[in-house]
């Protein structure tokens, strides 16, 4: 195929190991059709599944409502070096890193999105 996506991937609290050379659909809380809820705080690291290789993260779409958040830090935790925190429909750009990649997805009290 031309496009191989491998498995979906919904956004919960904890760590997972990717395999290199996969193309993972990544979601937020409600999957793939389902609304995000209000007031999460999720942090969610990755992992290549060979240590230090490189992860691509390509953003197809981010649809969030006012205020909820959505930072990626380049490590393994919130303490490493921010890449970016996006909220709205700003689109992260496409980037690289070596080694692990940490998303933390935090929603307010009111409205939600698919």
């Amino acid at each position: 195929c031309v496009t191989c996506l491998g498995p979906q991937i919904s956004m919960n609290s904890g760590s997972q190991t990717l395999t290199c050379g996969n193309i993972y659909q990544f979601f937020d809380s409600g999957g793939p059709s389902g609304n995000y809820s209000n007031n999460e705080n999720i942090t969610q690291t990755f992992y290549p599944s060979t240590q230090g290789s490189c992860m691509s993260i390509v953003f197809q779409g981010i649809n969030t409502a006012n205020n909820d958040i959505l930072s990626i830090y380049n490590g393994s935790s919130t303490a490493s070096p921010l890449i970016g925190s996006y909220v709205n429909q700003s689109l992260p750009p496409a980037f690289n890193t070596n080694g692990p990649v940490t998303f933390q997805w935090v929603s307010n009290g009111t409205n939600n999105r698919v």
